[in-house]
């Protein structure tokens, strides 16, 4: 296969679809390009093997991971395109979430896409810059332009500007590409929705778990940043950038602390994703969006969830409010906490644990929901709630209900196991419909294949939104969603600036 940097060669599976792995679409950020808008890779001479993921960008252990990375030659995507030679095939391009500091495009295997009966398609994966290496504004950094920080989102464009040189080759058309994202990936994508050099990229977009976010004005993410390099030993103007640059990959990421935000303000992002909704100024193209019904289960497990680990004691409720929401995308503050446990008392619950997690997760459902409106007036919007009662997931304290990102393990492949139990036949099916669903809607711009529910656009006059539950998957009002929820509660706590 010959694209722009050279010739590739992959691996084809044996159920009928292709495999090409660990391609780099930009340069190694090192040395003067660290903290630097990304920029082409360099070419090379005969076949290239393209038959494994490359490494994560240097990040943290995660969740079920024993080790991080520290790898900054990781710029590279996957693609999975059909055996037969097609032409001019929608594309999916996914951004893998884990709150900007985790994570891997080579975690998300697209079998379930390439064998469903709504394709053929290509989908591809990519990784990005993480963490203080892909979010980090210092000024010594600052281009010409005025740029500064977004690296990780600029590099996330610079791949899908790679899919409209490239994609032809696997057989994709650059003009029926769809990006899509769960968590960060799913803010990155309004992000791209709201930055003017995306537009064009893409025609579709498919929102999981994740909100159009305010980001961070460009003073404020420069004075982080010099709190940041004083504290790596990097706070002297005058060396700066050469301080930062030296540093080993390790010593920046043991300095990180809480999560990577957005810079607005500056010529790749003018303004924030959260005000160019509120403006009608995102790209005007088909969104899908929605949420999980108890998002907040994973966080409330992580901290308080786990067999063997710390409880949440009743007396502790208030604070673990501001403490799990601290880092989400609209955090509760700390004089907001008694409205919140007035609506939602630990005594009402048979654990103070599951009052939190309801709390914390119908917040979240009700500001991706609550922005559906907004989304509907750049394009046709359509709504949903993956609200499997009993997903398989970790050993807990406490039922986990559809907690974040555990929809994932129903439409990829994922490299890290969630469980030992096994999906009922109902979930089996459940997993096949929300691959049609999306995959419909990647092909066509409207997620309604043939023989399944319909999956309702918003409308002013007759909203509803798909609730997908095993055996029960349907569209539901947003009346009955909004009591489920309390959303006319978390409207007078949750401000949206």
């Amino acid at each position: 296969m010959r694209i722009d940097s050279g010739s590739v060669r992959g691996k084809v599976d044996p159920s009928g679809y292709r495999e090409f792995t660990g391609i780099p679409y930009a340069a190694p950020p090192v040395a003067e390009l660290r903290w630097h808008a990304p920029t082409a890779p360099a070419s090379w001479e005969g076949v290239r093997p393209a038959d494994a993921p490359g490494p994560r960008c240097p990040q943290p252990a995660g969740w079920g991971e024993e080790s991080g990375s520290t790898t900054e030659d990781c710029l590279t995507l996957n693609v999975w395109a059909p055996a037969d030679a097609v032409t001019d095939l929608p594309v999916l391009v996914w951004i893998h979430g884990g709150s900007l500091l985790t994570g891997g495009g080579g975690e998300y295997g697209a079998q379930k896409f390439m064998t469903g009966p709504e394709g053929p398609m290509i989908v591809v994966t990519i990784n990005y810059r993480l963490g203080t290496l892909g979010f980090l504004a210092d000024k010594a950094f600052e281009d010409t332009n005025g740029d500064v920080g977004n690296y990780g989102f600029q590099d996330q464009q610079f791949a899908l500007k790679w899919v409209q040189r490239n994609i032809a080759a696997f057989g994709g058309d650059p003009a029926k590409v769809t990006i899509a994202g769960e968590s960060s990936g799913s803010n990155s994508v309004c992000t791209h929705l709201a930055a003017p050099a995306s537009a064009g990229l893409f025609r579709g977009a498919i929102m999981q778990s994740g909100a159009c976010l305010p980001w961070q004005p460009k003073q404020d993410a420069e004075s982080a940043a010099d709190a940041a390099a004083t504290a790596l030993g990097c706070g002297e103007p005058a060396t700066v950038a050469a301080c930062l640059r030296s540093l080993d990959t390790s010593a920046i990421l043991a300095a990180q602390t809480g999560n990577p935000t957005g810079t607005v303000g500056t010529p790749f992002l003018p303004r924030s994703p959260l005000q160019a909704l509120k403006a009608g100024a995102l790209a005007k193209v088909p969104v899908i969006t929605g949420a999980n019904h108890d998002e907040t289960a994973l966080f409330s497990w992580l901290a308080y969830g786990r067999p063997g680990g710390p409880t949440l004691t009743a007396d502790r409720y208030p604070q673990a409010l501001t403490e799990i929401t601290r880092d989400s995308d609209f955090p509760i503050d700390e004089d907001r906490t008694a409205a919140v446990t007035a609506e939602y008392p630990a005594e009402r619950y048979p654990q103070p644990i599951m009052a939190l997690t309801r709390a914390a997760s119908d917040q979240a459902a009700c500001i991706v929901r609550g922005q559906t409106p907004e989304l509907a007036g750049n394009g046709p919007t359509f709504g949903y709630e993956f609200a499997d009662p009993t997903p398989p997931g970790p050993p807990s304290t406490f039922p986990l209900g559809a907690f974040h990102a555990s929809e994932l393990f129903y439409m990829w492949q994922m490299s890290t196991p969630l469980s030992d139990s096994a999906p009922t036949p109902a979930q089996h099916d459940l997993a096949d419909q929300l691959v049609r669903y999306w995959t419909r809607f990647v092909v066509t711009g409207n997620p309604n294949p043939a023989g399944l529910p319909p999956m309702p656009g918003y409308t002013s006059a007759d909203s509803q939104l798909m609730s997908f539950k095993p055996d029960a998957t349907g569209p539901i009002s947003t009346a009955a969603f909004d009591a489920d929820h309390r959303c006319g509660f978390w409207k007078t706590i949750t401000a949206q600036p």
